[in-house]
C-alpha cells in the first residue's frame, strides 16, 4: 500500500498568478481565433438605427458660441454603440460620446453625424497592430451605421467696428434744412462673404440700405436712427425683413453709428387763397393787412417769421401773420416762415437770412411788391400852412409852395379842392394865383399816386379817388373874394347952375359884385383923387363939384381896407388903398359951365309927341338921342342944319314908350358938346 501524501493548499498568490496565467492564455486564444475569423462573435443581432435631428443643422462656427445639434436614435441594437463624425468623403473626425454635439471649434464645411452599432471587439481600432480607422469604409466585424446627418459649417461672418470719420459713433446733423449733411465712416474687422449697409430706427426696423458710405440723410425729417455694417453667409434670405431683429442664418452685425438727426422745415406758406404774390398800396395810409396759411408739415423746436429784402436782408422779425406792410414805402420784400433748433445765431434785424447759422430751415417766400405813394409834406414859404388872399381885385395872389423830398410814388399832381373835397382844379403846380376864384375857402394838396388812379377830374370828390395814392397835408387858402362888379348907365352931364345936378334913381344898374363891404367913389377923371364917397350913387350935387369930368365907380371890399376915408383937406389918391378891394368900371359925368347953348322939351310930360327944341342951341349939326333910365339907347339920329325948319323943331314920336323918365341927349357934331335934358313919359 501507497503512502498518502498531503499536500499543502496553495497560497493565495499561488492562486492569483494561476488566474493571470489562465486569463492571459484565453486572451490570446482569443486573439488568434479573432485574428483567424474577424467574425467571431456575431451572435448578437446589430442596428445601427434611425437618427432624427432636432436641430438646425446648419450652424456658424468660430464665433465662440456653442452650436450645438442634438439627434434622436430609435431602432438601434447592439452590444456596443458608438457616434461617428465624419467629413462629406466618410473619413472619421470625431467619436463624441453622446448628443448633443457642439461644431463651433470646428472649421468650416460640411460633416456627417453617424450612429455605429456592433458586436465583439471594438471594430474602430485593429486590436492585433493597432491601427485606429480612418474611413467609415475600413470598418470591420458585426457592425452597422445609421443613417447620417449632415452638417453644413458655416464661418460665422464677422460685422466688424464702425466709427465716423475722425472719430466717434455719435454724430447729430440739421436734417431738413436743404443742405448736405453727408459724413463718412471706416469699417475694420469685418468679414463674410456678403455685407450690407443697413439703417435701422430704434426699434430696429430697417428703414434704408444705402449702397455705401458717406451717407447724407439731410431728407430724413426728425429723428434718431443706427447705421449698421450686416455681414452675412449663404444661408441668410433678407427677403421681406423689415427688422433686423428678425434676420436668421449666418451674420453679424457690427456696432452701430447713432445719427441724431435735428429735423427742421419751414413749410409751404400762401396768402389765404393760395397766391405766393401780392402787391400792396403802402403809404396811403389804408391798412394793406393780409393773412397767410402755413402748412402742417412744418418741423422744428422754434419757429418764427422773417421779412427780407430780396438779397435777403433782415427788415424784420414780426410775430406772425395778419401782416400789414402800409408804412414799409415802396420797393418788393419777401416774407418766410423759419423753423430752427437752439443755438441759431444772425436772426436779426440787420443781418443777412444767407448768414444765418445753425439748425434752421426757411420756407417758401411770399413776394410782396410794395407800390410806395406819399404824398410829401407841402407849406407856403415861410413854413405856413395856411394863407388868406384877396382874390378878385385884379391883383396877382401867387404865392409858392415847398414839397418835402420824402414823396413817393411813380406819378405826382396838384389838386384844388373845396373843404367838402370837391375837386377845383388840377393846376400844374406851384407857384399857385387864385386871383380869379372869388371868395370862398379852398384846400391845396399834393398827390403821389400810382398807375391806374382814377377820379382826379374837375368836378369828381378827391374822397371816391380809387388805386394806389397818397395825399399830402392841405395848404388853406381864405379867399376874401371882391369884385367891385359891373355899372350900367350915362354917361351924364351936367350944366353947373343954381339946380342941383344928380343922377336920378335906377339911372346906374350894378351887377356881378362881390365883397363884405362896398362903397360908391366919385373921382377926377385921372382916378387920382377922390372926391367923394357917397352911400349911393344918387346922393351927390355934381353941381357942388364945379366944371369938369369925373367919374362915378363902384368899389367892393374886405376889413382892412387902408387909404379910404372921406375927403378932408387933402386930396386921397386911388393908388394909396392897401388892403383887399376892386373898383368897378367907372361912369363919366361931364360937368359943364352955363352956356347959351340949351334945348326946350315941349310938352313935357307927354304920352305922344314930344318937340325937341333946338332955336337956343349954338349947332345946328347934332345928333338927337333918347336913353332909357338904364342908360339903354332907344332912339339916334343925326340932323344936318338943312334938314331944320324955321322952326328949328325935331319932333319925337313917343308913343310906344312906357311910362318913366327919359334922357334926351343933343350933341354938338363939330365940338362933342352934349346937352341933356330928362323926358317924362305920362301924364
Amino acid at each position: 500500500m501507497k503512502e498518502k501524501i498531503h499536500m499543502r493548499p496553495p497560497s493565495r498568490l499561488f492562486r492569483n498568478l494561476k488566474n493571470i496565467v489562465l486569463t492571459f492564455a484565453l486572451m490570446a486564444f482569443c486573439f488568434v481565433i479573432n485574428a483567424q475569423n474577424p467574425n467571431a462573435n456575431e451572435n448578437s443581432h446589430v442596428d445601427g438605427g434611425i437618427i432624427l435631428a432636432l436641430d438646425d443643422t446648419t450652424v456658424c462656427v468660430g464665433d465662440g458660441v456653442a452650436d450645438l445639434i442634438d439627434v434622436q436614435l430609435t431602432e438601434a441594437s447592439g452590444r456596443v454603440k458608438q457616434w461617428i463624425i465624419t467629413d462629406d468623403e466618410n473619413n472619421i473626425l470625431e467619436l463624441p460620446e453622446q448628443p448633443p454635439f457642439d461644431f463651433d471649434s470646428a472649421p468650416p464645411g460640411n460633416c456627417r453625424i453617424w450612429h455605429l452599432s456592433y458586436n465583439g471587439i471594438k471594430p474602430l481600432v485593429d486590436p492585433f497592430w493597432h491601427k485606429h480607422v480612418v474611413n467609415l469604409s475600413d470598418l470591420k466585424g458585426k457592425y452597422d451605421l445609421s443613417n447620417y446627418i449632415e452638417v453644413t459649417k458655416i464661418q460665422q461672418p464677422k460685422g466688424g467696428y464702425l466709427e465716423i470719420e475722425g472719430g466717434g459713433t455719435e454724430i447729430e446733423i440739421c436734417a431738413g434744412d436743404g443742405n448736405s449733411d453727408a459724413f463718412n465712416v471706416t469699417l475694420t474687422g469685418a468679414e463674410g462673404p456678403d455685407m450690407l449697409w443697413v439703417i435701422t430706427d430704434l426699434d430696429l426696423n430697417i428703414l434704408a440700405t444705402p449702397d455705401a458710405p458717406p451717407f447724407d440723410l439731410e431728407g430724413a425729417g426728425e429723428g434718431v436712427c443706427l447705421i449698421w455694417n450686416l455681414s452675412y453667409a449663404e444661408n441668410v434670405n433678407l427677403d421681406g425683413i423689415t427688422n433686423a431683429g428678425d434676420i436668421t442664418g449666418c451674420f453679424d452685425l457690427s456696432n452701430p453709428i447713432t445719427v441724431t438727426r435735428n429735423g427742421v422745415h419751414g413749410g409751404q406758406i400762401a396768402i389765404v387763397g393760395g397766391a405766393t404774390e401780392i402787391e400792396i398800396c403802402a403809404g396811403d395810409g389804408n391798412s394793406d393787412a393780409f393773412d397767410v396759411t402755413l402748412s402742417d408739415d412744418i418741423m422744428g423746436d422754434n419757429s418764427a417769421w422773417v421779412i427780407t429784402d430780396p438779397d435777403l436782408n433782415i427788415l424784420g422779425l414780426p410775430s406772425g401773420p395778419p401782416f400789414d406792410l402800409e408804412g414799409a414805402g415802396e420797393g418788393v420784400c419777401l416774407i418766410w416762415h423759419l423753423s430752427f433748433e437752439d443755438g441759431l445765431t444772425g436772426a436779426e434785424v440787420g443781418m443777412n437770412a444767407a448768414d444765418l447759422a445753425g439748425c434752421f430751415d426757411l420756407s417758401n417766400p411770399i413776394t410782396v411788391a410794395r407800390n410806395g405813394v406819399h404824398g410829401g409834406q407841402i407849406a407856403i414859404v415861410g413854413g405856413a400852412t395856411e394863407i388868406e388872399i384877396c382874390a378878385g381885385d385884379g391883383n396877382s395872389d401867387a404865392f409858392d409852395v415847398t414839397l418835402s423830398d420824402d414823396i413817393m410814388g411813380d406819378n405826382s399832381a396838384w389838386v384844388i379842392t373845396d373843404t367838402d373835397l370837391n375837386i377845383l382844379g388840377l393846376p400844374s403846380g406851384p407857384p399857385f394865383d387864385l386871383e380869379g376864384a372869388g371868395e370862398g375857402v379852398c384846400l391845396i394838396w399834393h398827390l403821389s399816386f400810382e398807375d391806374g388812379l382814377t377820379g382826379a377830374e374837375v368836378g369828381m370828390n378827391a374822397a371816391d379817388l380809387t388805386g394806389c395814392f397818397d395825399l399830402s397835408n392841405p395848404i388853406t387858402v381864405i379867399r376874401n373874394g371882391v369884385h367891385g362888379g359891373v355899372i350900367e348907365g350915362g354917361p351924364f352931364a351936367f350944366t353947373i347952375d343954381e339946380v342941383a345936378d344928380k343922377i336920378p334913381n335906377e339911372a346906374i344898374t350894378l351887377k356881378d359884385n362881390i365883397g363884405d363891404k362896398s362903397q360908391w367913389v366919385i373921382t377926377n377923371e385921372e382916378a387920382t383923387i377922390i372926391l367923394d364917397l357917397p352911400n349911393s350913387y344918387t346922393d351927390p350935387d355934381f353941381n357942388a363939384l364945379g366944371v369938369g369930368v369925373c367919374k362915378v365907380w363902384h368899389l367892393s371890399y374886405a376889413d382892412g381896407l387902408l387909404g379910404l376915408e372921406p375927403p378932408a383937406e387933402g386930396d386921397h389918391l386911388v393908388a394909396s388903398l392897401s388892403g383887399c378891394f376892386s373898383l368897378s368900371n367907372a361912369i363919366t359925368v361931364t360937368r359943364t359951365a352955363p352956356v347959351a347953348s340949351k334945348i326946350g322939351l315941349f310938352p313935357n310930360p307927354s304920352k305922344e309927341i314930344v318937340n325937341v327944341d333946338l332955336s337956343e342951341f349954338g349947332s345946328k349939326d347934332v345928333s338927337v338921342s333918347v336913353y332909357s333910365l338904364l342908360n339903354v339907347l332907344i332912339y339916334s339920329k343925326d340932323i344936318n342944319s338943312s334938314d331944320l325948319g324955321i322952326s328949328k323943331l325935331v319932333p319925337l314920336n313917343i308913343s310906344g314908350y312906357l311910362d318913366g323918365i327919359y334922357f334926351v341927349s343933343v350933341k354938338d357934331a363939330h365940338t362933342g358938346y352934349t346937352v341933356i335934358k330928362s323926358l317924362v313919359v305920362g301924364k
